[in-house]
């Protein structure tokens, strides 16, 4: 069972234990997804031991009234929690 204190805790631990690292590599490309709209790539994050993933987590949303730096900072509060997530 996972929640979302799970998660966090998870994280928490994987940042600890440097399993958790920023590719700034990525930083600044522009993707295409299936429905042709273009993204920037801002944040890219990998986690150790798991150099081949299954899946990738995309998320793509603009929250009304916030501007992109905004954006930037407020998405680590949620990405702490998915990082720990099972998958």
């Amino acid at each position: 069972m996972t929640t979302l204190f799970i998660g966090l805790i998870k994280t928490c631990y994987m940042f600890l234990s440097r399993t958790i690292t920023f590719d700034t590599s990525a930083i600044g490309k522009k993707i295409v997804m299936d429905d042709e709209k273009e993204f920037t790539i801002f944040r890219r994050v990998r986690i150790k031991g798991n150099e081949s993933p299954q899946a990738y987590f995309l998320v793509r949303f603009k929250p009304k009234k916030m501007k992109p730096e905004q954006n930037v900072v407020f998405s680590l509060l949620p990405m702490m929690v998915f990082m720990g997530f099972t998958g």
